[in-house]
């Protein structure tokens, strides 16, 4: 095998949710929301995306939006959005 080193490779990326403090922040429930996140790149821009769709269990009423992001900022844009798209639930 010769001096190479092998490659680091970690697990399966862990499913993240969004924590319970985002919700409550808004005094919403995070057990009331189906929270449904991904991301990719735009085939116009060639940017890349994070693109959210939020429903509530009890109404069925459904939010989606997307943002443009930075590879490494994309943790934070995809806590940003959500917050954005909770507030269309408060708001009504």
């Amino acid at each position: 095998m010769g001096d190479r080193r092998s490659k680091k490779r970690g697990g399966p990326p862990a499913e993240r949710q969004a924590g319970p403090d985002v919700f409550a922040e808004f005094g919403l429930s995070c057990a009331d929301f189906d929270v449904d996140y991904g991301g990719g790149k735009s085939f116009l821009s060639g940017q890349r995306i994070v693109y959210m769709t939020v429903r509530h269990r009890a109404s069925g009423r459904t939010a989606s939006g997307k943002i443009g992001t930075t590879k490494r900022d994309a943790d934070h844009q995809r806590d940003e959005l959500l917050c954005t798209l909770l507030r269309s639930f408060v708001q009504s």
